[in-house]
Protein backbone atom coordinates (compact mmCIF):
# COMPACT_ATOMS: atom_id res chain seq x y z
CA UNK A 1 0.00 0.00 0.00
CA UNK A 2 2.84 2.45 0.44
CA UNK A 3 4.91 1.54 -2.55
CA UNK A 4 1.45 2.63 -4.31
CA UNK A 5 1.22 5.85 -2.51
CA UNK A 6 4.72 6.46 -3.72
CA UNK A 7 3.47 5.29 -6.83
CA UNK A 8 0.99 7.69 -7.23
CA UNK A 9 3.47 11.15 -5.76
CA UNK A 10 5.56 10.46 -8.64
CA UNK A 11 3.08 10.89 -11.42
CA UNK A 12 2.71 13.83 -12.73
CA UNK A 13 -0.37 15.71 -11.69
CA UNK A 14 -2.58 16.52 -15.34
CA UNK A 15 -3.26 20.80 -15.24
CA UNK A 16 -5.99 21.89 -17.35
CA UNK A 17 -4.32 23.40 -20.76
CA UNK A 18 -4.85 26.99 -20.82
CA UNK A 19 -5.40 28.28 -24.78
CA UNK A 20 -6.38 31.43 -25.87
CA UNK A 21 -10.10 31.09 -28.37
CA UNK A 22 -9.07 30.49 -31.70
CA UNK A 23 -12.11 31.41 -33.85
CA UNK A 24 -12.19 31.88 -37.30
CA UNK A 25 -12.60 35.90 -38.50
CA UNK A 26 -15.32 36.70 -40.64
CA UNK A 27 -15.28 39.92 -41.93
CA UNK A 28 -18.26 42.09 -42.60
CA UNK A 29 -19.18 41.83 -46.26
CA UNK A 30 -23.04 43.16 -46.47
CA UNK A 31 -22.02 47.28 -48.01
CA UNK A 32 -25.31 49.19 -47.53
CA UNK A 33 -26.87 52.53 -47.36
CA UNK A 34 -29.45 54.42 -45.82
CA UNK A 35 -32.62 54.00 -47.64
CA UNK A 36 -33.41 57.04 -45.85
CA UNK A 37 -30.22 58.90 -47.29
CA UNK A 38 -31.10 62.02 -49.33
CA UNK A 39 -28.12 62.72 -51.92
CA UNK A 40 -28.86 66.85 -52.09
CA UNK A 41 -25.97 68.92 -51.10
CA UNK A 42 -27.08 72.42 -49.63
CA UNK A 43 -24.97 75.35 -48.06
CA UNK A 44 -26.13 74.48 -44.43
CA UNK A 45 -25.38 71.07 -44.61
CA UNK A 46 -21.72 71.80 -46.20
CA UNK A 47 -20.89 74.28 -43.96
CA UNK A 48 -22.16 72.00 -40.78
CA UNK A 49 -20.28 69.05 -42.32
CA UNK A 50 -16.82 71.26 -42.66
CA UNK A 51 -17.05 72.73 -38.74
CA UNK A 52 -17.83 69.22 -37.55
CA UNK A 53 -14.82 67.55 -39.71
CA UNK A 54 -12.65 70.48 -38.34
CA UNK A 55 -13.40 69.16 -34.99
CA UNK A 56 -12.02 65.83 -35.70
CA UNK A 57 -9.75 66.96 -37.56
CA UNK A 58 -7.85 69.08 -34.81
CA UNK A 59 -9.17 67.26 -31.72
CA UNK A 60 -9.46 63.84 -32.81
CA UNK A 61 -6.28 62.92 -33.55
CA UNK A 62 -4.34 63.02 -30.90
CA UNK A 63 -2.41 59.63 -30.61
CA UNK A 64 -2.00 60.89 -26.77
CA UNK A 65 -5.70 61.04 -26.56
CA UNK A 66 -6.96 57.11 -27.11
CA UNK A 67 -10.97 57.92 -26.29
CA UNK A 68 -10.16 60.46 -29.07
CA UNK A 69 -8.81 58.96 -31.55
CA UNK A 70 -11.42 55.44 -31.46
CA UNK A 71 -14.27 58.20 -32.35
CA UNK A 72 -12.05 60.10 -35.19
CA UNK A 73 -11.44 56.09 -36.57
CA UNK A 74 -14.65 55.78 -37.19
CA UNK A 75 -15.06 58.83 -39.13
CA UNK A 76 -11.84 58.80 -40.85
CA UNK A 77 -10.98 54.83 -41.29
CA UNK A 78 -8.48 52.90 -40.37
CA UNK A 79 -5.56 54.57 -42.20
CA UNK A 80 -6.31 58.05 -40.76
CA UNK A 81 -2.98 59.70 -39.90
CA UNK A 82 -1.61 62.66 -37.21
CA UNK A 83 -0.69 65.75 -38.39
CA UNK A 84 2.99 64.39 -38.67
CA UNK A 85 2.13 61.24 -40.71
CA UNK A 86 1.60 58.56 -37.86
CA UNK A 87 -1.21 56.09 -38.40
CA UNK A 88 -3.43 56.82 -35.85
CA UNK A 89 -4.09 53.10 -34.93
CA UNK A 90 0.19 52.95 -34.31
CA UNK A 91 0.09 55.84 -32.44
CA UNK A 92 -2.40 54.35 -29.25
CA UNK A 93 -0.88 50.60 -29.61
CA UNK A 94 2.75 51.50 -28.78
CA UNK A 95 1.28 54.40 -26.10
CA UNK A 96 -1.02 52.25 -24.55
CA UNK A 97 -1.54 48.78 -25.27
CA UNK A 98 -0.71 45.92 -23.30
CA UNK A 99 0.95 42.63 -23.59
CA UNK A 100 -0.95 40.08 -21.81
CA UNK A 101 -0.05 36.26 -21.93
CA UNK A 102 -2.28 33.49 -21.81
CA UNK A 103 -1.35 29.86 -22.68
CA UNK A 104 2.09 30.03 -24.59
CA UNK A 105 0.48 32.96 -26.78
CA UNK A 106 0.34 36.67 -26.49
CA UNK A 107 -2.36 38.81 -26.89
CA UNK A 108 -3.01 42.38 -26.00
CA UNK A 109 -5.55 44.34 -24.01
CA UNK A 110 -5.72 48.10 -23.41
CA UNK A 111 -6.54 49.26 -20.08
CA UNK A 112 -9.24 51.75 -18.78
CA UNK A 113 -7.07 54.75 -18.21
CA UNK A 114 -3.28 55.44 -17.05
CA UNK A 115 -3.07 58.05 -14.75
CA UNK A 116 -5.82 60.49 -15.69
CA UNK A 117 -5.79 59.57 -19.81
CA UNK A 118 -8.99 57.86 -20.51
CA UNK A 119 -8.15 54.91 -22.45
CA UNK A 120 -10.98 52.88 -22.45
CA UNK A 121 -13.76 53.86 -20.37
CA UNK A 122 -16.08 51.43 -21.75
CA UNK A 123 -15.05 48.09 -22.08
CA UNK A 124 -13.99 47.14 -25.75
CA UNK A 125 -14.42 50.67 -27.37
CA UNK A 126 -10.73 50.83 -29.24
CA UNK A 127 -11.66 46.95 -30.98
CA UNK A 128 -14.98 48.57 -31.62
CA UNK A 129 -14.29 51.47 -33.25
CA UNK A 130 -11.82 49.55 -35.41
CA UNK A 131 -14.24 46.95 -36.25
CA UNK A 132 -16.88 49.33 -37.34
CA UNK A 133 -14.03 51.85 -38.89
CA UNK A 134 -12.99 48.75 -41.49
CA UNK A 135 -9.84 47.67 -39.81
CA UNK A 136 -8.69 44.08 -41.13
CA UNK A 137 -7.42 41.84 -38.56
CA UNK A 138 -3.94 41.07 -40.12
CA UNK A 139 -3.13 44.55 -39.24
CA UNK A 140 0.33 44.87 -37.73
CA UNK A 141 0.99 47.09 -34.60
CA UNK A 142 4.11 47.47 -32.40
CA UNK A 143 2.89 46.70 -28.50
CA UNK A 144 5.77 46.92 -26.10
CA UNK A 145 8.41 46.99 -28.89
CA UNK A 146 6.66 43.34 -30.19
CA UNK A 147 5.16 43.21 -33.31
CA UNK A 148 1.18 41.44 -33.10
CA UNK A 149 -1.60 41.68 -35.04
CA UNK A 150 -5.19 43.30 -34.31
CA UNK A 151 -7.00 39.89 -34.08
CA UNK A 152 -4.85 39.38 -31.10
CA UNK A 153 -6.70 42.21 -29.09
CA UNK A 154 -9.77 40.35 -30.95
CA UNK A 155 -8.83 37.21 -28.92
CA UNK A 156 -8.69 38.69 -26.09
CA UNK A 157 -11.79 40.80 -26.09
CA UNK A 158 -13.37 37.01 -26.58
CA UNK A 159 -10.97 35.43 -23.56
CA UNK A 160 -11.76 38.25 -21.13
CA UNK A 161 -15.58 38.41 -21.67
CA UNK A 162 -17.58 37.09 -18.66
CA UNK A 163 -20.80 34.28 -19.34
CA UNK A 164 -22.71 36.74 -16.53
CA UNK A 165 -23.24 40.25 -17.85
CA UNK A 166 -23.00 42.77 -14.86
CA UNK A 167 -23.14 45.67 -16.68
CA UNK A 168 -25.00 46.14 -19.61
CA UNK A 169 -24.12 50.15 -19.84
CA UNK A 170 -20.74 48.93 -20.84
CA UNK A 171 -21.50 45.61 -22.70
CA UNK A 172 -22.75 47.24 -25.85
CA UNK A 173 -19.13 47.97 -27.42
CA UNK A 174 -17.96 44.16 -26.84
CA UNK A 175 -21.20 42.59 -28.11
CA UNK A 176 -20.45 44.97 -31.62
CA UNK A 177 -17.06 44.65 -31.70
CA UNK A 178 -17.20 40.59 -31.42
CA UNK A 179 -19.57 40.54 -33.96
CA UNK A 180 -17.92 42.39 -36.40
CA UNK A 181 -15.04 39.87 -37.15
CA UNK A 182 -16.90 36.91 -35.88
CA UNK A 183 -17.76 33.91 -37.63
CA UNK A 184 -21.33 32.01 -37.85
CA UNK A 185 -22.45 30.24 -34.63
CA UNK A 186 -19.01 31.80 -33.16
CA UNK A 187 -18.68 29.88 -29.89
CA UNK A 188 -15.34 29.98 -27.38
CA UNK A 189 -14.27 28.99 -23.61
CA UNK A 190 -13.71 32.72 -21.70
CA UNK A 191 -10.85 33.21 -19.03
CA UNK A 192 -13.05 30.85 -16.22
CA UNK A 193 -13.40 28.15 -18.86
CA UNK A 194 -17.16 28.62 -19.41
CA UNK A 195 -18.76 27.98 -22.96
CA UNK A 196 -19.55 31.12 -24.47
CA UNK A 197 -21.77 31.66 -27.82
CA UNK A 198 -22.47 35.15 -29.50
CA UNK A 199 -26.21 33.84 -30.41
CA UNK A 200 -26.91 33.87 -26.39
CA UNK A 201 -24.84 36.96 -25.31
CA UNK A 202 -27.23 38.60 -28.22
CA UNK A 203 -30.09 37.46 -26.61
CA UNK A 204 -28.98 38.73 -23.53
CA UNK A 205 -28.45 42.22 -23.84
CA UNK A 206 -31.51 42.23 -26.90
CA UNK A 207 -33.75 40.81 -24.20
CA UNK A 208 -31.97 43.96 -21.35
CA UNK A 209 -32.83 46.67 -24.53
CA UNK A 210 -36.59 45.25 -24.49
CA UNK A 211 -36.72 45.74 -20.84
CA UNK A 212 -35.39 49.11 -20.37
CA UNK A 213 -37.21 50.51 -23.28
CA UNK A 214 -40.81 48.73 -22.01
CA UNK A 215 -41.72 51.63 -20.77
CA UNK A 216 -41.67 53.70 -23.53
CA UNK A 217 -44.13 51.40 -25.70
CA UNK A 218 -47.23 52.00 -22.75
CA UNK A 219 -49.45 54.62 -24.23
CA UNK A 220 -51.83 55.04 -20.79
CA UNK A 221 -52.25 58.39 -21.65
CA UNK A 222 -49.89 59.61 -19.09
CA UNK A 223 -47.35 62.16 -20.32
CA UNK A 224 -43.54 60.80 -20.15
CA UNK A 225 -41.11 61.75 -17.40
CA UNK A 226 -37.82 61.68 -17.87
CA UNK A 227 -36.42 60.52 -14.06
CA UNK A 228 -33.49 58.33 -14.91
CA UNK A 229 -35.38 55.26 -15.41
CA UNK A 230 -35.02 52.57 -17.99
CA UNK A 231 -33.05 53.56 -21.04
CA UNK A 232 -32.61 57.26 -19.82
CA UNK A 233 -29.64 56.00 -17.21
CA UNK A 234 -27.63 54.74 -20.39
CA UNK A 235 -25.05 56.42 -21.58
CA UNK A 236 -25.62 58.76 -24.54
CA UNK A 237 -29.31 57.74 -24.08
CA UNK A 238 -28.98 54.33 -24.63
CA UNK A 239 -28.09 54.85 -28.37
CA UNK A 240 -24.71 52.68 -28.21
CA UNK A 241 -27.05 49.21 -26.37
CA UNK A 242 -29.35 49.95 -29.40
CA UNK A 243 -26.75 49.90 -31.96
CA UNK A 244 -25.04 47.37 -30.22
CA UNK A 245 -27.86 44.70 -29.92
CA UNK A 246 -29.10 46.61 -33.95
CA UNK A 247 -25.40 45.41 -34.77
CA UNK A 248 -25.12 41.81 -33.82
CA UNK A 249 -28.39 41.02 -35.01
CA UNK A 250 -28.18 41.95 -38.20
CA UNK A 251 -24.89 40.01 -38.60
CA UNK A 252 -27.08 37.41 -37.81
CA UNK A 253 -26.74 36.53 -33.66
CA UNK A 254 -29.31 36.01 -31.27
CA UNK A 255 -33.00 34.17 -31.21
CA UNK A 256 -35.40 35.14 -33.89
CA UNK A 257 -37.62 37.35 -31.70
CA UNK A 258 -34.42 39.41 -31.08
CA UNK A 259 -34.94 41.15 -34.61
CA UNK A 260 -38.51 42.29 -33.64
CA UNK A 261 -37.11 43.43 -30.45
CA UNK A 262 -34.84 45.96 -32.46
CA UNK A 263 -37.92 46.69 -34.50
CA UNK A 264 -40.40 47.81 -32.17
CA UNK A 265 -37.65 49.93 -30.30
CA UNK A 266 -37.66 52.52 -33.11
CA UNK A 267 -40.65 53.43 -32.20
CA UNK A 268 -38.98 54.33 -28.68
CA UNK A 269 -37.07 56.74 -30.86
CA UNK A 270 -39.84 58.59 -32.25
CA UNK A 271 -41.75 59.15 -29.00
CA UNK A 272 -38.14 60.63 -27.49
CA UNK A 273 -38.07 62.68 -30.08
CA UNK A 274 -40.24 65.41 -29.51
CA UNK A 275 -40.47 64.57 -25.68
CA UNK A 276 -36.56 65.12 -25.16
CA UNK A 277 -36.44 68.35 -27.94
CA UNK A 278 -39.24 69.81 -25.60
CA UNK A 279 -37.82 69.63 -22.29
CA UNK A 280 -33.81 70.59 -23.47
CA UNK A 281 -36.02 73.90 -25.08
CA UNK A 282 -37.84 74.54 -21.94
CA UNK A 283 -34.74 74.54 -20.28
CA UNK A 284 -32.92 77.02 -22.52
CA UNK A 285 -35.49 79.82 -22.12
CA UNK A 286 -36.09 79.06 -18.46
CA UNK A 287 -32.27 78.03 -17.58
CA UNK A 288 -30.26 80.36 -19.87
CA UNK A 289 -26.64 79.71 -17.64
CA UNK A 290 -26.91 76.04 -18.31
CA UNK A 291 -27.29 77.22 -22.23
CA UNK A 292 -24.12 75.39 -23.45
CA UNK A 293 -24.31 72.33 -21.53
CA UNK A 294 -28.23 71.88 -22.81
CA UNK A 295 -27.19 72.67 -26.45
CA UNK A 296 -24.44 70.25 -26.52
CA UNK A 297 -27.07 67.74 -24.93
CA UNK A 298 -28.99 68.18 -27.82
CA UNK A 299 -26.83 67.89 -30.28
CA UNK A 300 -25.44 64.37 -28.00
CA UNK A 301 -28.87 63.21 -28.59
CA UNK A 302 -29.70 64.35 -32.02
CA UNK A 303 -26.73 63.13 -33.63
CA UNK A 304 -26.43 59.56 -32.07
CA UNK A 305 -30.53 59.43 -33.16
CA UNK A 306 -30.00 59.98 -36.49
CA UNK A 307 -27.12 58.03 -36.36
CA UNK A 308 -29.34 55.11 -35.12
CA UNK A 309 -32.20 55.25 -37.33
CA UNK A 310 -29.89 55.14 -40.41
CA UNK A 311 -28.20 52.56 -38.92
CA UNK A 312 -30.90 50.63 -38.48
CA UNK A 313 -32.48 51.47 -41.85
CA UNK A 314 -29.69 50.23 -43.64
CA UNK A 315 -29.06 46.86 -42.19
CA UNK A 316 -32.85 46.53 -43.04
CA UNK A 317 -33.80 45.74 -39.23
CA UNK A 318 -37.43 48.55 -39.00
CA UNK A 319 -39.99 49.59 -42.06
CA UNK A 320 -39.06 52.80 -43.59
CA UNK A 321 -42.32 54.61 -44.01
CA UNK A 322 -43.06 58.23 -44.05
CA UNK A 323 -43.76 57.98 -39.96
CA UNK A 324 -39.96 56.97 -39.39
CA UNK A 325 -38.77 58.91 -42.65
CA UNK A 326 -40.18 62.48 -41.50
CA UNK A 327 -38.88 62.06 -38.36
CA UNK A 328 -35.30 61.54 -38.92
CA UNK A 329 -35.47 64.15 -41.52
CA UNK A 330 -37.27 66.55 -39.14
CA UNK A 331 -33.92 64.94 -36.70
CA UNK A 332 -31.42 65.97 -39.37
CA UNK A 333 -32.64 69.60 -39.55
CA UNK A 334 -33.03 69.96 -35.52
CA UNK A 335 -28.89 68.74 -35.44
CA UNK A 336 -27.84 70.81 -38.26
CA UNK A 337 -29.39 73.95 -36.31
CA UNK A 338 -28.15 72.72 -33.15
CA UNK A 339 -24.50 72.40 -34.45
CA UNK A 340 -24.85 75.89 -35.95
CA UNK A 341 -26.23 77.25 -32.61
CA UNK A 342 -23.19 75.85 -31.05
CA UNK A 343 -20.43 77.22 -33.70
CA UNK A 344 -22.45 80.86 -33.16
CA UNK A 345 -21.52 80.28 -29.47
CA UNK A 346 -17.55 79.71 -30.41
CA UNK A 347 -17.50 76.59 -29.18
CA UNK A 348 -15.83 74.52 -32.19
CA UNK A 349 -13.33 77.66 -32.14
CA UNK A 350 -12.28 77.86 -28.09
CA UNK A 351 -12.41 73.50 -27.64
CA UNK A 352 -8.71 73.69 -26.64
CA UNK A 353 -9.54 76.32 -23.92
CA UNK A 354 -12.08 74.26 -22.98
CA UNK A 355 -9.98 71.15 -22.77
CA UNK A 356 -8.09 73.14 -20.05
CA UNK A 357 -11.19 74.67 -18.28
CA UNK A 358 -13.40 71.58 -18.37
CA UNK A 359 -11.89 68.12 -19.55
CA UNK A 360 -15.60 66.69 -19.45
CA UNK A 361 -17.53 69.55 -21.49
CA UNK A 362 -13.91 69.10 -24.36
CA UNK A 363 -15.20 65.27 -24.07
CA UNK A 364 -18.62 65.89 -24.65
CA UNK A 365 -18.91 68.41 -27.63
CA UNK A 366 -15.43 66.57 -29.17
CA UNK A 367 -17.09 62.95 -29.63
CA UNK A 368 -20.76 64.24 -29.74
CA UNK A 369 -19.39 66.02 -32.88
CA UNK A 370 -17.93 62.65 -34.24
CA UNK A 371 -21.07 61.40 -33.64
CA UNK A 372 -22.66 64.12 -35.79
CA UNK A 373 -20.60 64.01 -37.97
CA UNK A 374 -20.97 59.94 -38.90
CA UNK A 375 -24.84 60.96 -38.43
CA UNK A 376 -25.06 63.34 -41.08
CA UNK A 377 -22.67 61.32 -43.33
CA UNK A 378 -25.37 58.57 -43.22
CA UNK A 379 -27.99 60.80 -44.14
CA UNK A 380 -26.41 62.15 -46.82
CA UNK A 381 -25.90 58.42 -48.56
CA UNK A 382 -22.54 57.49 -47.03
CA UNK A 383 -22.24 53.84 -47.13
CA UNK A 384 -21.28 51.38 -44.45
CA UNK A 385 -20.42 47.58 -43.81
CA UNK A 386 -21.86 44.89 -41.50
Amino acid sequence: MLGLFLGLLACPVATPQVKAPQPTITLPSHTVRSPMARREESPRVSIVTDLLSAVVHDHLRDVDNPWAVAHALIVLGPDAKTETGERLIDGIFSRYAQPTVVGAETLIKFPAKRGRVRIEPHTDLILKALTEAGARPEMAVLVQGDSLTLEALYRNSLWQTDQQISDYDDIPWTLQAIAGWAEPDLSWRNHQGQEMTLDAMTHAVANKLQEETAFLRVDDGVPLQKRGQGIFKYTCGGAHLAQGVAYAVARGFGELEDRKTVEVSVDGWLRRLNFELKQIDAGLVSNPEYRLVLLIQRMKFLGHLVETLHKMAGMNLMQVDERVSSAAYFAEEQLLLTVMTLAEQGVFDNLSAINKKNEQMFFDVAGDAAHALRALQLARGATFTY
